[in-house]
C-alpha cells in the first residue's frame, strides 16, 4: 500500500525536527566566532600548519577587522542552520517512521540507522546547499574599509549569485558535502567501539561517556577536514 502523507508529514517528525533546528539554533550562537575562524582559516593561502600560525592569523585577522567580525554573517547562518537541521531530522524521523509503520522492520537496528541517516543528509544536503553557499559568501566578506561589500545581505546574495554565476552556483560544494555526510557515519562507528572498550574495562559513567563521544567527532573530523576545506573553497 502507498505511504500515506499523514506518516510524512506527521506531528512527530515536526516536533523533533523543530527540537533539533532549535539546539542547533543555540549551540551555533554559542561558538560562532570559533566558526568564522575555522572558515577563514580553510580559505586562507596563509602557512596555519602549526599552532602558533594559526593564534597568529586569528590576532591579524581580528586586528584588521575588528572582534565585531567573529560575528559576521551569524544572521544568515543561524537561518541556514535552523533549515538544515529541521530538513536533515525530519526526513530521519519520517524514514525511520515510514519503516516501522509499513511493517518493513519490527525495530531499527545499527545498519539500518547509518542507511537512514545517510539518506537523510543527502536530501538535506541538496535542499539546503544554496543557503549554504550565500552564508559562506557573506561570512568571509572583507569587513576593512579599503574592502568592497559584494553582498548586502542574504536576499542580495541570492540575487547577485543568480544572475552573475546562474542557477548551478547554489550547488558549488555539493559533491564535497555529500561525501561528508560519512562524517557522523565515522563518528557513530569510532563511538560504539569506544563505548563497548570502556565498558570491558569497568563500570561506564557519564564522564567516560561524554569523553568516548568527543573523542569519536575528534577522529571523524580528522578523518573528513579535507573535505570540509574542499567544501568552503567551492562555495566561494
Amino acid at each position: 500500500m502507498p505511504v500515506g502523507l499523514n506518516k510524512i508529514f506527521s506531528y512527530d517528525a515536526f516536533v523533533h525536527a523543530t527540537s533539533f533546528a532549535v539546539g542547533g539554533f543555540a549551540a551555533m550562537t554559542t561558538f560562532y566566532p570559533l566558526d568564522i575562524i575555522r572558515t577563514r582559516l580553510q580559505l586562507t593561502d596563509k602557512d596555519v600548519s602549526t599552532f602558533q600560525a594559526t593564534i597568529a592569523r586569528i590576532k591579524e585577522i581580528t586586528q584588521a577587522e575588528g572582534p565585531a567580525v567573529l560575528y559576521q554573517g551569524l544572521g544568515p547562518v543561524l537561518v541556514s542552520l535552523a533549515a538544515s537541521n529541521f530538513v536533515y531530522f525530519y526526513a530521519r524521523t519520517s524514514i525511520s517512521t515510514i519503516i516501522i509503520e509499513e511493517g518493513l522492520m519490527d525495530s531499527i537496528n545499527t545498519a539500518t540507522n547509518l542507511v537512514i541517516n545517510s539518506i537523510a543528509g543527502a536530501i538535506n544536503v541538496y535542499a539546503t546547499c544554496p543557503l549554504w553557499v550565500v552564508n559562506t559568501r557573506l561570512k568571509i566578506q572583507r569587513k576593512s574599509e579599503s574592502a568592497t561589500v559584494k553582498y548586502r545581505g542574504m536576499q542580495h546574495a541570492f540575487k547577485k549569485i543568480q544572475r552573475d554565476e546562474g542557477v548551478s552556483a547554489f550547488w558549488n560544494g555539493a559533491v564535497p558535502s555529500l561525501l561528508l555526510v560519512s562524517n557522523p557515519v565515522i563518528q557513530f562507528v569510532v563511538y560504539d567501539k569506544l563505548k563497548s572498550m570502556l565498558r570491558a574495562s569497568g563500570k561506564l559513567s557519564s564522564m567516560k561517556v561524554f569523553l568516548g563521544g568527543a573523542l569519536a567527532k575528534a577522529v571523524a573530523t580528522l578523518i573528513t577536514y579535507p573535505l570540509q576545506v574542499a567544501q568552503a573553497r567551492m562555495r566561494v
